[in-house]
């Protein structure tokens, strides 16, 4: 019974140890960033190919005091190499409210407020984004590669999800670095689907 009492409470201080080092204020809000580019009428989404082999925005939970813009930023920065997420990024952070707002469950059975912010930016080529050095911190090395896919691309995806195997993989591997799967994160198919529905309202 002493050994089970005591295993629990190392499990208590754990999980409060987790919370505390994650830096978030117990993973109730969150924020990021979708960045696009127009070419025409072509809209293309810039979306993060993360370590644990989904495609996503930019984003994560806010730290102590931080706003949903700050951290917003602050992934952005860290995720995207230091190649986006300027002073003018953070402007428009601050000046639009959020475009898509979602709520989910993170790792700790917590429920997540998170803030999606639409940024339009110039094209950059994923290659300059994945070799941009940076320093050696584990906060730049969550997001592993990079693509730019059009919007159309994944309007039509969406419109034979059901029919798939797996949901999850709608993005078509011709846009997508090799060794990459073409899944996209679930918590992402939902704003993904608000914004194929309506391209005008969130891509002006």
């Amino acid at each position: 019974m002493t050994d089970r009492r005591t295993l629990m409470t190392m499990s208590l201080f754990l999980v409060i140890h987790l919370l505390v080092s994650s830096g978030c204020d117990a993973g109730e809000k969150g924020g990021g960033v979708l960045l696009y580019f127009k070419d025409g009428e072509t809209v293309w989404l810039l979306l993060g190919y993360e370590r644990s082999g989904y495609w996503c925005d930019f984003g994560g939970g806010c730290w102590q005091e931080e706003t949903t813009q700050e951290a917003a930023l602050r992934e952005l920065k860290e995720e995207t190499r230091n190649v986006f997420g300027d002073a003018d990024t953070l402007v428009k952070l601050e000046l639009g409210e959020a475009k898509n707002q979602s709520r989910s469950l993170n790792r700790f059975q917590v429920e997540v407020q998170y803030d999606q912010y639409l940024v339009k930016t110039k094209y950059v080529p994923t290659t300059l984004i994945l070799n941009n050095p940076v320093p050696d911190i584990d906060a730049y090395k969550e997001v592993q590669n990079y693509a730019w896919i059009p919007l159309s691309e994944i309007q039509r995806a969406l419109s034979v999800r059901k029919s798939e195997a797996d949901p999850l993989m709608i993005l078509n591997r011709g846009y997508l670095p090799p060794g990459t799967s073409p899944r996209v994160r679930d918590v992402f198919i939902g704003s993904l689907k608000k914004f194929a529905a309506e391209p005008e309202k969130y891509f002006p």
